[in-house]
């Protein structure tokens, strides 16, 4: 998987060639008004399949843009409110360890 942020000053573009095997791909412009693939884009999920090239061009300020591609997962997935899991026990474990550390960290900031 590759995930990362690329910023664009106004007017300047940039193309990401995901790998070979990777065949979804997304991006999400969370700050600026950004062209992605033709489609003008603010705080928008645009999600792309194949392994297809992928146009950026910051269209209105300088555009931060969360950019990502992968190889789709082969198996049923559980999403969560923050988190993906493959299992729903997953889930439910993932969440009962978010809650353990926030009760640690409340008892922790008590003690002072």
């Amino acid at each position: 998987m590759n995930y990362f942020v690329i910023t664009l000053k106004e007017g300047e573009a940039w193309s990401y060639s995901p790998p070979q095997r990777h065949d979804v791909s997304w991006a999400f412009s969370f700050e600026g008004l950004s062209q992605i693939q033709h489609v003008v884009s603010d705080k928008e999920l645009l999600i792309f399949e194949g392994d297809g090239v992928i146009d950026f061009k910051a269209t209105l300020g300088t555009s931060r843009i969360l950019v990502g591609s992968a190889k789709k997962h082969a198996h049923h997935l559980v999403l969560g409110q923050s988190s993906v899991h493959t299992s729903e026990a997953a889930l439910e474990k993932g969440m009962q360890k978010i809650r353990e550390i926030g009760a640690q960290i409340r008892a922790s900031k008590s003690s002072f």
